[in-house]
């Protein structure tokens, strides 16, 4: 399992707010990949978007799939896993399970 190693502080602190059992939102998580897709110029603006947006995902979910530039690829992945060491990375091409994609290259993230 690759969920954070502070995610029984998360679930704790929301826990009771949530009609889920903590096994059930385990189960949930890992059957979603979040991916970040990256434009090859991105502004000043969108790299600190997509950097908040990759925290953020490591924060909750195991696995996460990034599409940028290389070195700035290299960049948000080492954000992911300094937060979650365990995190999965994986290719957008190679996935076929659910997917929700922020596509910091379009104005409405479509």
């Amino acid at each position: 399992m690759a969920l954070a190693p502070f995610f029984d502080r998360v679930y704790g602190a929301v826990g009771a707010h949530l009609s889920v059992s903590r096994e059930s939102l385990i189960s949930a998580l890992n059957e979603v990949v979040i991916g970040v897709v990256c434009a090859p110029s991105l502004s000043q603006n969108d790299r600190c978007i997509a950097e908040l947006t990759t925290n953020l995902i490591a924060r909750l979910y195991p696995k996460i799939a990034i599409s940028a530039d290389p070195a700035f690829e290299a960049c948000l992945r080492q954000i992911a896993s300094r937060i979650n060491p365990c995190i999965e990375f994986l290719l957008l091409a190679t996935w076929f399970g659910p997917l929700w994609r922020f596509n910091l290259a379009h104005p409405l993230g479509r």
